[in-house]
């Protein structure tokens, strides 16, 4: 049986551990994160909403990053300017001078998004 508390933890909430520094000097390796994955849901996203999507490249994985566009808007991604498609969102690290595994600008699916993060301790 679950109560309600496991119930918001489950479905509406997650506590997630950062583990890289993609959004130094704001979120820093080791905070935590209390994800709101029903955000999407209940208003739409904004330009610079902190968000965590699932990431399909060489493993999956979760990342953390900030919206900076959606479709329609004009972005520059490696000195290419890219209009972005629909249902798919613009994302950007806060920290792109340490990006060395993933890229610091990435268009990605708007269905790979998890939800958006409300607090940082």
């Amino acid at each position: 049986m679950f109560s309600s508390t496991q119930y918001i933890n489950n479905n509406i909430f997650i506590q997630l551990q950062i583990a890289g520094e993609s959004m130094q000097p704001g979120i820093n390796r080791g905070d935590v994160v209390l994800l709101d994955k029903t955000a999407g849901k209940r208003t739409p996203y904004q330009i610079g909403d902190i968000v965590v999507f699932t990431y399909y490249g060489k493993e999956t994985r979760l990342l953390i990053r900030r919206i900076a566009g959606f479709p329609g808007h004009k972005v520059t991604i490696d000195d290419k300017e890219e209009i972005v498609p629909d249902n798919f969102i613009f994302v950007l690290s806060d920290n792109a001078t340490n990006e060395s595994i993933y890229t610091n600008a990435l268009i990605i699916p708007s269905k790979d998004l998890i939800g958006k993060i409300r607090v940082v301790f």
